[in-house]
């Protein structure tokens, strides 16, 4: 049919990504995206597959942070308010009539938090 024909022609891969930075109060946000898809169909449903990676920058602004009086916090002064962090999610979708499927969301994350990963900043 005229239809299969024109899904052959658009290829079974998908692209994609993004760039964002986001400020809000003395957190700013800045993180890179890339996500690929393989779709693999046939005569009546179609099964996919897709991959994120990603890895964000939280940053807190030092120079925003205002003290009562005449305090000072060492905490402040001496740590670094930057963090990077990584991330990995999947999923899969299967179409016939109606769609099924499952997506593992910040992988990478839930990983740190199940096993009480700390890396070390020395």
């Amino acid at each position: 049919s005229k239809r299969n024909k024109y899904k052959r022609k658009l290829g079974r891969v998908g692209l994609g990504g993004y760039i964002f930075s986001d400020k809000v109060g003395l957190i700013t946000t800045t993180g890179v995206q890339f996500t690929y898809a393989y779709h693999i169909s046939f005569q009546k449903s179609q099964l996919s597959f897709g991959f994120v990676s990603s890895i964000y920058q939280y940053k807190i602004d030092k120079s925003e942070i205002t003290l009562s009086g005449s305090q000072y916090d060492n905490l402040i002064d001496n740590s670094s308010l930057t963090m990077l962090i990584p991330d990995f999610h999947v999923g899969m979708a299967y179409v016939q009539g109606c769609l099924r499927g499952f997506i593992g969301t910040r992988l990478i994350t839930v990983f740190f938090a199940l096993f009480n990963f700390i890396p070390d900043r020395s």
